[in-house]
């Protein structure tokens, strides 16, 4: 079978092209994307596509790298297809970001793609991967200890992305480059073993062919296309659950249910952990087997309020029956030193903490919370009035101090409606379930050093409505939009 067709038969089968797409194809003027653009082009007519080349020049090799541009626009008119190029400072950005060189050329290469295809409107992006690169990335990433999505290697079609020639061997391409004496440019670098994926190119896959199986390559893609499979249909099982189990949080927060992943199936948990990463960083790189290993163990056999760093500033947190994923600084632990509580035995003390108090609590109604109150008389029985999420029904009889909001402080005691006495507002939050985090951005509803209400949650035992009571007053308290 001649390329052209095996290649259009790789089309078909993964669905990679559609009547009328607008397909950028990524050449770098070696003989794999060389091989590419010959060969979609002579696929254009029937497949109604608008073709257009990407370049990108990357400054690892200056002489070599100019002569690379020359090459693909001088291709680029051959063919007759428009041509995007950028130059970008690899070397540098590499030294900027802490990465490896094959891990810079690849952000920056994939980052110049993705805005020319949106600027341009282009819905395929194609790239010249093959079935020699399929062999090598799984073996790169068996090294790394990838889990299947890993092996699984190379998609021959990811979102926008597509690989025409992901079923052929170099051999096939070099041979088509030869038949039709089609030039090429070569890059030095590819020769260089300090890179990994060069050192398995070069060295490794040679070895295992020579020693072991002379057809190790095809054996290799085999294999990665086999798990491809059973790796989509366990991302299809996982994506059962992620509905139920993921929720976004505030502040850019992603929230896992506890209760529900630990009754999912261990092949699933890894998928649904490293969702909850993409959605709270934008992505899951650098996210490694041990970084899930130990969310695993964070999860199942940590107390609550532990926590985990996470590449790119990310850090997951344990709080009761749910995991949090956030980006920047973690909350300091929780302190178990005593707090002292002002009495109102000293009554100037008093005085000033509750003037401090009730200037805490206009300062706070400035910042974002909007009080409303109306009194009226009681005309229905008393348990009739029920609070809900931002609204209370309060004892109107025994407030006589002004109403203010505020938020927590030290010292805190509360007498919970249906408790024995009063408690710490500190223990009443934690019985409650209330994460850290949460518990300082509760708003309080006070009178006076009297807590009336912790918005949300629960009144006041001393100004609920009784039998007695003869005024009500109804209390909402909301955020300004």
């Amino acid at each position: 079978m001649e390329l052209r067709d095996k290649v259009r038969e790789t089309i078909k089968k993964y669905n990679l092209l559609e009547k009328g797409d607008r397909v950028m194809m990524g050449v770098s003027g070696g003989p794999d994307s060389v091989t590419l653009a010959y060969i979609l082009t002579s696929l254009q007519s029937e497949f109604g596509l608008s073709l257009f080349i990407a370049h990108l020049n990357h400054m690892i090799r200056p002489v070599e790298a100019e002569k690379d541009v020359r090459f693909v626009r001088e291709l680029s008119n051959r063919l007759g297809i428009p041509l995007f190029i950028k130059h970008e400072n690899i070397p540098d950005f590499i030294k900027e970001k802490k990465v490896s060189p094959e891990a810079g050329a690849r952000e920056v290469r994939y980052a110049f793609f993705k805005e020319t295809a949106e600027k341009n409107s282009i819905n395929k992006i194609a790239l010249g991967h093959t079935m020699g690169d399929q062999a090598e990335t799984l073996l790169l990433n068996l090294l790394r200890g990838s889990g299947n999505t890993g092996l699984g290697a190379i998609l021959p079609r990811n979102g926008n992305y597509i690989r025409p020639l992901i079923e052929c061997s170099k051999e096939e391409l070099l041979k088509f480059l030869e038949e039709n004496k089609l030039t090429f440019c070569v890059d030095s670098t590819n020769l260089q073993t300090v890179y990994e994926r060069n050192k398995i190119r070069l060295e490794l896959i040679p070895y295992l062919a020579k020693e072991y199986n002379p057809n190790i390559r095809e054996t290799l893609f085999r294999t990665s296309m086999i798990i491809q499979q059973e790796d989509a249909y366990l991302e299809s099982q996982a994506q059962r659950h992620v509905g139920h189990i993921l929720k976004n949080g505030r502040h850019e927060e992603v929230m896992l249910n506890i209760r529900e992943f630990e009754k999912l199936a261990p092949a699933i948990k890894p998928r649904i952990l490293r969702e909850a990463v993409r959605r709270a960083k934008g992505n899951i790189l650098q996210l490694s087997y041990v970084h899930i290993t130990d969310l695993l163990v964070l999860v199942e056999a940590k107390p609550s309020g532990s926590s985990l760093d996470l590449p790119d500033g990310l850090y997951a947190r344990k709080e009761y029956s749910r995991l949090i994923f956030a980006k920047g600084r973690r909350p300091p632990p929780a302190s178990s030193a005593p707090v002292e509580r002002h009495t109102s035995h000293d009554q100037s003390r008093g005085g000033q903490e509750q003037e401090k108090r009730e200037e805490k609590g206009r300062e706070n109604e400035k910042l974002g919370y909007i009080l409303r109150k109306v009194v009226f008389d009681r005309n229905k029985p008393f348990n009739f009035y029920r609070a809900t999420h931002d609204t209370a029904f309060l004892n109107a009889d025994k407030i006589s101090a002004t109403l203010s909001v505020r938020m927590r402080e030290d010292g805190d005691r509360f007498f919970p409606q249906g408790a024995k006495g009063h408690k710490k507002l500190s223990d009443f939050l934690i019985d409650r379930k209330v994460p850290r985090d949460m518990r300082e951005r509760i708003p309080l509803l006070v009178s006076g050093n009297d807590i009336l209400w912790v918005v949300g949650y629960r009144i006041s035992e001393e100004f609920k409505i009784t039998q007695e009571t003869k005024k009500v007053m109804k209390v909402t308290i909301f955020r300004k939009a």
